[in-house]
């Protein structure tokens, strides 16, 4: 049977920093340029866009640099503290522009998830069937009270936020396997489950929503997995806690934090068992 791996990261705002380390990792030392599919939400998502268009200097730019601008993280701007349309409209598009021709035509099936506030499913935005990459990042991004209290991405009459279940990478294991991926790789940005105050907000927004009995049942479904024999997952997570924290933006923090997910990842010789 042929390989087909799919890469799978989950979000977690700043913490989603790990995670750059990663998948730097994976293109620099495993010459990981092009799986099978790939799957990023919330925090991930600009990291996984960059990585299809093969722009990894960029990644570190924005992640080194870029992010760490009050402009776009504040806890002075308390209506808004992580401003999605700055990330998007200035830092994806002007500062460090995202080449969103290579995204449409990469060989790596690229999907972008997002919670669908109309239906409360987790819909799938695809780079094969029509992706526009910056509103469907804004879309996974918008995280609900840090950035918007009440967030609505408007996309094909339908409106969207980012949620838990968007953001967890677990959420989307089945997905990749009904698509055909028979290795996949977690790249989970949080390694300890304690809910944080991002966590404990989320959950007392949805529970207003009008699509909360859907996003429960959603919920419910998303940790139930049947993983066929001829399937091999593997879970990369830090190690330890990591310092950062889901709103903070400190720039030594984010580059100390993406220096452990690089050097873990190409240290974990379980990984390097997997990959072969």
């Amino acid at each position: 049977m042929a390989e087909k791996l799919a890469i799978i990261m989950s979000g977690g705002g700043m913490k989603s920093s790990f995670g750059v380390g990663v998948i730097l990792a994976l293109a620099e030392k495993y010459n990981i340029t092009e799986p099978f599919l790939l799957i990023c939400g919330s925090g991930s998502a600009g990291t996984g866009s960059y990585y299809i268009s093969k722009q990894y200097k960029s990644i570190r730019n924005i992640w080194t640099n870029l992010v760490s601008s009050k402009n776009f993280l504040s806890w002075k701007r308390f209506w808004k503290i992580i401003d999605i349309d700055y990330l998007i409209y200035v830092i994806f598009k002007k500062q460090d522009p995202l080449k969103e021709k290579l995204i449409y035509a990469s060989k790596t099936r690229y999907l972008i998830p997002a919670l669908n506030k109309n239906t409360g499913n987790i819909d799938y935005f695809d780079n094969q069937k029509g992706m526009d990459v910056f509103e469907n990042m804004r879309a996974t991004k918008a995280m609900p009270i840090a950035f918007k209290m009440n967030p609505s991405i408007k996309i094909n009459g339908s409106v969207y936020c980012d949620s838990l279940v968007s953001s967890r990478a677990e959420t989307h294991i089945q997905k990749a396997i009904d698509l055909g991926a028979n290795k996949i790789l977690i790249i989970n940005n949080i390694s300890y489950q304690k809910k944080g105050l991002d966590n404990l907000f989320f959950s007392l927004w949805i529970f207003f929503q009008k699509c909360k009995k859907q996003y429960y049942e959603i919920e419910k479904k998303s940790s139930n997995h049947q993983i066929p024999e001829d399937v091999k997952i593997f879970t990369i997570a830090p190690k330890s806690k990591l310092k950062i924290t889901t709103l903070n933006n400190n720039i030594d923090l984010l580059r100390q934090t993406i220096d452990q997910g690089y050097q873990e990842t190409i240290s974990n010789n379980k990984l390097k068992s997997f990959l072969k």
